[in-house]
């Protein structure tokens, strides 16, 4: 998201009127086609994931309709201050939508410390959202496995139960992304994000559609979206878009289930 967007954003948080103002020109009826995934009521399947290390802006990027929102990406290592400041944001701000949490490796090259980064920024945010999304950079299936069963591991210290998605990186080759998938559906992840309508539809129909698969969109074409809902995939996430392409993105794809 670019400094532009998100300054824009962040002169909407101190408008009064501006909340209600964009939900009511944005907000309407093909909005609402609520859905359940991983046991969590979603408001509709679309969500964007926007470049917000602070977590600031989620609400105002919620006014446009989205059934949930990604936050981050968090780093504990590379950006403590980043993820304080979005447990602040939260706890002042109550989310209007469903709220995931982008934890992020990239600034990390020696896999034991990726693995502590992670175990650190989950911990800190658990409380405070109502799911993660984990990014992996590293196509190596043994070191993606790994991470899965420490993360699964640490969420049984707590009461309540948080959903845990898998996101797999571009480009990784189909048999590692299969071997990420069998470990995945032993170690008791909730879900798998991957990219575009092939890769998601690939992996609906190797789990016959028992596990949750989220359909990445880097597109604002509709079709794209509506090819990886029909593919079978539970839930679209909109990256690499700014949040009225995203929006644009949504609301066809949406009025299009509507009159369906």
């Amino acid at each position: 998201m670019s400094k532009i967007r998100l300054n824009s954003l962040g002169l909407r948080k101190f408008l009064p009127w501006s909340s209600s103002l964009t939900r009511l020109f944005h907000f309407r009826s093909y909005h609402k086609q609520e859905t359940e995934v991983f046991g969590i009521p979603f408001l509709n399947l679309t969500g964007i994931s926007g470049k917000d290390p602070r977590g600031l802006y989620y609400n105002q990027i919620a006014d446009y309709g989205f059934g949930f929102v990604l936050t981050g990406p968090f780093s504990e290592r590379s950006g403590k201050s980043e993820l304080k400041s979005a447990i602040s944001e939260i706890l002042k701000n109550k989310p209007k939508t469903r709220i995931g949490a982008i934890l992020s490796n990239a600034a990390h090259f020696d896999e034991e410390m990726i693995g502590k980064d992670f175990l650190a920024s989950f911990s800190m945010l658990y409380d405070f959202v109502d799911f993660f999304l984990v990014e992996m950079f590293s196509t190596n299936p043994d070191s993606i496995e790994e991470i899965i069963d420490e993360l699964v591991s640490l969420r049984l210290c707590y009461e309540e139960y948080k959903p845990v998605v898998i996101k797999l990186p571009k480009g990784i080759l189909d048999e590692d992304a299969d071997a990420v998938l069998a470990n995945a559906r032993i170690s008791g992840i909730d879900g798998i994000a991957a990219y575009g309508p092939d890769q998601a539809g690939r992996l609906v129909s190797l789990t016959q559609g028992r596990l949750p698969i989220i359909g990445i969109s880097e597109s604002a074409d509709p079709e794209e979206g509506k090819r990886i809902l029909d593919g079978g995939a539970s839930l679209i996430m909109y990256e690499s878009l700014s949040p009225r392409a995203a929006r644009k993105a949504a609301k066809s794809l949406l009025k299009g289930r509507e009159k369906s």
